[in-house]
């Protein structure tokens, strides 16, 4: 019996000893150390989201086409939200009426979008003056926040179309996998901001904020070692020349068309412009916005959200002239020292097409230099009637067929969204 006391006598001494320092430790802690106490009265725990600034967007020589212009939102809390606060206190310092409060306040929960743990938008775009007056008194009102974020605005009223503009993500954005949206965030809907989406938007930090028990922010949490920096989006260089681009915008006012001009050595893209546009700053991430949009929306006969560059499908006219005659000369059915007489008409049975006044082409050459039709009336119907006249279905399909070869009827690979491929007809 001894020897067994012998044995475990250090255990109890252990736990003898170990048991005194955790009821000594526990007397500190709830009698003379103040540190939880005050803890225990910083009750709330917010969850900061920092947005970073997007990418800027140049033109070839530099130009700023894009620049980002500071907003300051409203997001609350719903469970932190006091019921006793001061409601009409609280409109007045934000300018709006109680039924725009019920409306903001009152979230359809049952929607996956809306948590009440969780922030969401109440108002956007308040103002710097409204900011300030209700920061001074944003501590009667728990549960609301004030968030800085970015919205875009843009230098000059060019490029609509090929710049895009932003809007609220919807509920396929915030289920992407991989992404990081929540309600209430801007995304490129349209243009290169939505083609570039990925690099332009960057990357969002975070800060944990500890509240007392009156909404007043007292520090970090946890002396920021969770906290995130946010990192701005990639700037984006395009190859639009902006004056260029503003040139030929100038041409076009009044008129309804596209304009694209072409670096031949490279490809590039000098200018795009499709008419008519409209100011990209009408689409700014402001309360305008929505009557804006739906105006330019409902604008059916002009149809200004139509980028026709890309969108829209027009007969090319004498362009396709050094085409017809490529591909003539390749099938052997047209002779490029061929004379064709223009009496400032071409006939086809009972159908008249008319042409200008200029001199006998004695040569695809000069055919070309007058953009003679008679000229290449003829040969687009000695190319048909390759096999015979009675067979002209043969023609039309090995003209579609190089056609395709040159890349007609194709998308070209532009790298904005909502191209459509051009049309190439047949015999059917």
């Amino acid at each position: 019996m001894s020897q067994f006391h012998t044995r475990h006598a250090p255990i109890l001494w252990t736990f003898i000893l170990g048991s005194l320092v955790l009821v000594y430790k526990l007397a500190d802690i709830q009698l003379f150390d103040n540190t939880y106490k005050e803890l225990a009265r910083k009750t709330i725990l917010d969850k900061r989201i920092i947005y970073p600034a997007r990418g800027l967007i140049y033109d070839r020589n530099g130009k700023l086409l894009t620049y980002n212009k500071p907003i300051y939102d409203l997001e609350m809390i719903y469970r932190n939200i006091d019921p006793r606060m001061d409601t009409f206190l609280f409109c007045e310092l934000l300018e709006i009426d109680i039924d725009a409060f019920k409306k903001n306040t009152n979230k359809n929960w049952k929607d996956p979008r809306y948590h009440k743990s969780l922030p969401t938008l109440f108002l956007s775009s308040i103002s710097p003056e409204v900011y300030m007056r209700l920061n001074e008194q944003l501590f009667r009102f728990p549960g609301f926040y004030p968030v800085q974020r970015n919205i875009r605005a843009y230098p000059h009223t060019s490029a609509a179309h090929l710049l895009g503009y932003l809007g609220e993500v919807d509920i396929s954005n915030i289920n992407t996998p991989g992404e990081d949206y929540q309600l209430g965030d801007f995304i490129g809907k349209s243009g290169l901001e939505k083609k570039y989406e990925s690099i332009l938007k960057g990357n969002k930090g975070v800060r944990f904020l500890v509240r007392d028990n009156l909404g007043r922010e007292v520090g970090s949490f946890s002396e920021g070692r969770l906290d995130s920096v946010a990192r701005e989006g990639i700037n984006l260089t395009c190859s639009i020349d902006l004056d260029l681009q503003a040139y030929c915008e100038s041409l076009m006012e009044g008129k309804r068309g596209s304009v694209v001009a072409i670096e031949p050595s490279s490809g590039e893209i000098l200018t795009s412009v499709s008419s008519p546009g409209y100011d990209p700053n009408l689409l700014n991430m402001d309360r305008d916005r929505g009557r804006a949009f739906r105006e330019l929306l409902n604008d059916t006969l002009q149809r200004p959200f139509l980028n026709r560059s890309i969108s829209a499908r027009y007969p090319p006219g004498s362009i396709f002239k050094p085409i017809l005659s490529l591909i003539s000369l390749e099938e052997e059915t047209f002779d490029p020292d061929q004379t064709v007489y223009c009496d400032g008409y071409y006939q086809y049975r009972t159908f008249k097409y008319g042409c200008h006044d200029h001199s006998t082409p004695f040569n695809v050459e000069i055919g070309l230099m007058h953009s003679c039709n008679s000229y290449f009336y003829t040969m687009f119907q000695d190319l048909i009637e390759k096999e015979g006249y009675h067979s002209p279905e043969i023609g039309l399909n090995l003209l579609k067929d190089h056609l395709y070869d040159f890349g007609l009827g194709k998308k070209i690979g532009v790298d904005l969204n909502f191209e459509q491929a051009g049309f190439v007809p047949g015999p059917e």
